[in-house]
């Protein structure tokens, strides 16, 4: 198989979180549920205390294994602030 047909027959990166712990759970055979506490239990991801949205480790993100979306706001008095945008938004 050639270089280009074995790149044509890789499927496609998850481009949002759960499209990848959907991709996780179907490989693993694991509801998505199971698979998100398997992420959890070996530290790739958490939950910051009262969100109900999953984060990445930042080591797991200096590795560039997995990256975070952010969005860039200004603050009134011209600051640039970064923020994570929501679950279901563009950046998700």
């Amino acid at each position: 198989m050639t270089s280009r047909e074995t790149a044509a027959a890789a499927p496609a990166l998850p481009q949002t979180f759960a499209a990848a712990l959907r991709a996780l759970a179907d490989q693993a055979e694991l509801a998505e549920q199971q698979a998100a506490e398997l992420l959890r239990e070996h530290a790739w991801i958490y939950r910051r205390a009262g969100e109900r949205n999953w984060v990445a480790h930042q080591d797991r993100i200096q590795q560039g294994a997995m990256e975070h979306r952010t969005t860039t706001l200004e603050r009134p008095d011209g600051a640039p602030v970064q923020y994570l945008p929501a679950e279901g938004t563009d950046g998700a």
